[in-house]
């Protein structure tokens, strides 16, 4: 829901998304969720665009994320059980600290933003 007058405040608040113009009365930019300061609706298009872009991020590091601790998980319990070995607290923590690093790129990659929603 787009507005820009006093009439428009009640349908601002009460849409999902409602977005006020650049010009629009101090009620109307209250009541909405967003305030278009440009002409057209290209800021909502780069909005979508870099919400993808961090959404495939996220998507990357959590998966990144969980298949690594799975995979330690089961090396250390193999290790653990099937081998009796004693595992000194420092060698853990340094595997740990060791696999936080290798998680900085992914953090940092550029990603895409995909041409439909995920």
């Amino acid at each position: 829901m787009t507005g820009d007058g006093v009439n428009d405040a009640p349908a601002l608040s009460a849409a999902q998304c409602g977005i006020a113009v650049d010009d629009a009365t101090d009620a109307a930019k209250n009541a909405a969720a967003m305030i278009l300061t440009t002409e057209g609706l290209s800021a909502v298009f780069g909005a979508v665009v870099e919400s993808r872009k961090i959404f495939a991020r996220l998507y990357s590091y959590v998966s990144y994320r969980l298949a690594s601790t799975i995979q330690i998980l089961i090396y250390l319990s193999i290790l653990v059980y099937a081998f009796d070995c004693a595992l000194d607290p420092l060698y853990v923590i340094l595997l740990a600290l060791f696999n936080d690093v290798t998680m900085i790129p992914i953090a940092e990659d550029r990603q895409t933003a995909s041409a439909e929603p995920e």
